[in-house]
Parts: C-alpha cells; structure tokens; sequence
C-alpha cells in the first residue's frame, strides 16, 4: 500500500506540472464542448490541442489504470518460500551404523562314532583255513596270554600297565597277492579284527605287529592282540572276538 500511495503523490506532481506547462485535462475539455457546439471552427493550434487532449485523457486513464493494477499485485504478491532449499534443509541422511553385537556363530561338533562291527554269521574254529582269492590264505592258529609278544630273535613289548596283560591271537598268512606286506604301516588284506568283548559289555581294541615282512606266495604270522586287565584273564565271564574275513564276520570265542 505504501507503494499506492507513492505514486498517487507522484502523479499529483506530474499534473501540477501540466497546468504550469500548458492547457489541463479541464481546459482541453471545455474547448472541445465549445468546439462541439459552435459552428465556429476552431483554430488549427486550438483543434490540436482539443483533439490531442482528448487523447492524453484517455492515454493517462490508462496508464493509471494499470499503475495501480500493478501495485495492487505487487503489494498482494508475497514470495513462496524455496521448496529446493527448505526442503534441502530438513532432509537428513540416515547415517548407517554397523552393529556393534556379533553374529552368532554356530561352532560345528564332530563326534566320533564307532565303527559298526559286521554281524557274525558262525562260530571261527581254531587252525581252519579261509581262503581269499588273490589276497591270502587265513588260518587263526592259537589265542594265549603273554606279557610280552616274542617271535625267534625278536621281542615286541605292547604300551600295557603294570595290572594289564596282552591276550594274542596267532594268524598265519599266506600272502597271494602281487606285494609284500611290510612289518608296519600296510594294510592287511582280505582280515580284519574289532573289539574284544567281555561280558557282553566290556570293548578292548584290537592291534596288530608283524613279526617279519610277507613277500608275495610267502607265509608269514600277523599276532593281534588286546591289551586287558589281568581280572578279566581270570574272570569267568564269555570273551569273544569279532573278526571279518572276506567281508564276512565270524566269531573267535577264546571262552
């Protein structure tokens, strides 16, 4: 509004000076009636001024029209606020932390499991010989208790305590195949012992010793044995041992 009233002084100036330039909007007008009215023509100056005023009149109705049009929007206008900036503003960028608590971890348990012993089909006698073509001739020759395993020259002391004993089973071996079995580190083919069971309930290991190497067509004696406590040499109860020969399980019983 201010604005308004700034340029109504300003045009009150601008008509002022008119009336001390030359003939007013007022004076052009009264002419122009006279003129209108009288067949008296009007001097050629006189129909200028008459006809020129009658065009300022509305020339300057105009110009104030639109003066105060224009201050009309001008004092109505009001800037709207910067969306991009505002909006620039009050967005924030979530900031990514990384978890401080670990991941759980899933430690992977491997238990041991015992080998399955095969199902025993019949009793193993004493001195019979199995035949496995292409890999041996097995005979189990004899079981007895030894604190030590001797053969010839030679003497195999087992890691037993002072209250243990060795029970050893006596297996010639007749080698059939292409290779010679070597005292330690091969594997005996065609035969293989599990656990010495007493009482139905108690498992000793087997292990094995090679007195001398076996050569191809060559027989030789592979001694297994159990490391046990001398009571169950005394005891009473059934001791049996599980053997596979070809793939099929027999039962050594000792008593």
């Amino acid at each position: 509004m201010n604005r308004l009233y700034a340029e109504r002084d300003n045009f009150a100036d601008v008509g002022r000076k008119l009336e001390r330039s030359g003939p007013t909007v007022t004076s052009i007008s009264n002419r122009w009636e006279r003129y209108r009215s009288s067949s008296t023509p009007l001097k050629g100056a006189e129909k200028l001024i008459v006809i020129g005023g009658k065009k300022m009149k509305k020339a300057l109705i105009r110009i104030l029209a639109l003066v105060m049009v224009m201050g009309f929007v001008g004092c109505s206008f009001t800037p709207a606020p910067d969306e991009t900036n505002s909006s620039k503003a009050t967005e924030t960028t979530p900031v990514e932390t990384e978890s401080q608590t670990p991941e759980p971890t899933s430690e992977l348990i491997v238990e041991s499991t015992p080998e399955p012993t095969p199902e025993p089909s019949e009793e193993l006698p004493m001195g019979e010989t199995i035949t496995v073509d292409n890999v041996a001739e097995i005979t189990v020759d004899a079981a007895k208790y030894q604190d030590k395993i001797e053969y010839g020259y030679r003497t195999y002391a087992t890691d037993k305590n002072d209250g243990d004993i060795n029970l050893v089973v006596y297996v010639r071996y007749k080698n059939l195949g292409t290779e010679t079995i070597e005292d330690f580190g091969m594997e005996i083919k065609g035969i293989r012992f599990y656990d010495l069971v007493y009482n139905g309930k108690y498992h000793y290991p087997a292990e094995y010793w090679i007195a001398n190497d076996i050569a191809p067509l060559s027989t030789g004696l592979i001694f297994y044995y159990y490391v046990i406590p001398k009571e169950v040499e005394i005891a009473e109860g059934p001791l049996v041992a599980a053997i596979e020969i070809n793939g099929k399980g027999y039962i050594l019983t000792i008593r």
